[in-house]
């Protein structure tokens, strides 16, 4: 089997792209997390100022539907990128096989 760092010699384009797909995609998570905060102040400024409190609360909620969807596909796309980068990593492959030998010896005991 090959290790990580010969993976990593053989096939160098791939492995910068996949980092950069999931820096890209946590880099994303972390701009939504400030959008959020700010969301939150305008909400409540408005909410507070403003004569139709109901609109506004409306407004919020329509928001917060389409902000909690974003953030869960984001999540989602973060969830990929990282299970794609453990996939290409003969590590995880190394356990599992290990973990399937020690299964077959304490069946045999």
């Amino acid at each position: 089997m090959q290790d990580s760092k010969s993976i990593v010699h053989e096939y160098p384009q791939a492995v910068s792209d996949s980092e950069k797909r999931f820096d890209n995609s946590l880099q994303e998570l972390r701009d939504l997390r400030s959008q959020l905060y700010y969301a939150a102040d305008y909400c409540e400024e408005a909410f507070l100022t403003s004569k139709k409190k109901r609109i506004v609360l409306e407004n919020t909620k329509e928001y917060l539907c389409r902000a909690v969807v974003t953030v869960v596909d984001h999540l989602g796309c973060v969830s990929a990128n990282l299970d794609y980068r453990l996939s290409e990593s003969n590590q995880v492959s190394e356990t599992e096989l290990r973990i399937d030998c020690l299964k077959q010896v304490s069946t045999l005991y």
